[in-house]
């Protein structure tokens, strides 16, 4: 274990998770939530993670998911319905 300074204060635990998708076209979209803990946090009996820490993790991973499936169905909606080919349709069709 190491011990980092963020923002000067000395980090006792450093997590960082992170989460990967992959649409069928082959994006990859990654995502990385950091939580640091501090050493008085542990000293106060801080041990686990917390509900703040839940809702900063679950805030980043919705975040990812809802930006990357949104990207997703802006590929799929490029798909031509007539050759279903990827293509761009004029505005105005004869």
């Amino acid at each position: 274990m190491s011990v980092a300074l963020f923002e000067g204060k000395a980090m006792a635990v450093e997590w960082t998770i992170t989460i990967e998708g992959r649409n069928e076209f082959g994006d990859v979209c990654r995502k990385a939530v950091r939580i640091d803990k501090s050493r008085e946090r542990l000293f106060d009996g801080d041990l686990g993670l917390s509900m703040e820490d839940g809702k900063t993790i679950m805030a980043a991973l919705q975040s990812a998911v809802v930006n990357h499936e949104a990207e997703t169905y802006s590929l799929f909606r490029r798909v031509c319905p007539d050759c279903r080919k990827r293509c761009f349709r004029a505005i105005f069709r004869e």
